[in-house]
């Protein structure tokens, strides 16, 4: 919507609408998280099954696999393109050994990684 002078201007001096014009448009999503976050997975340790949360700030391709500490990978708890927002899987460490393991999400522009303890 165009403003006259006459609306813009205050008596002599003119008012600052700059603030009012939109410079940028940001990719986040109304109610989305504003980071990514990988939780702490509950319980832990488990056994034998553990809920991992995680969030993403926009509708994006990421995948949530676990390895050993050998870098074998263990699970793929979730691959693709997911929407924005919190999102939970449960892992079923039944057919495992007792032992550490490693939770790891990752994108195109962030990877986190979270320690997991499977006891039987």
């Amino acid at each position: 919507m165009r403003m006259s002078v006459d609306e813009i201007r205050l008596g002599t001096s003119w008012q600052d609408v700059s603030s009012e014009i939109p410079t940028h448009v940001s990719e986040r999503i109304p109610g989305a998280p504003g980071r990514f976050t990988l939780l702490r997975n509950y319980p832990n340790p488990f056994n034998p099954s553990t809920r991992i949360a995680y969030s993403l700030p926009r509708n994006m391709e990421a995948s949530l696999i676990v390895y050993d500490l050998n870098g074998r990978e263990i699970a793929v708890l979730s691959d693709g393109i997911q929407p924005a927002g919190e999102h939970s899987v449960t892992f079923d460490g039944a057919g495992l050994s007792s032992g550490v393991y490693v939770t790891v999400l990752q994108t195109a522009e962030f990877t986190q990684s979270r320690k997991i303890l499977l006891t039987k």
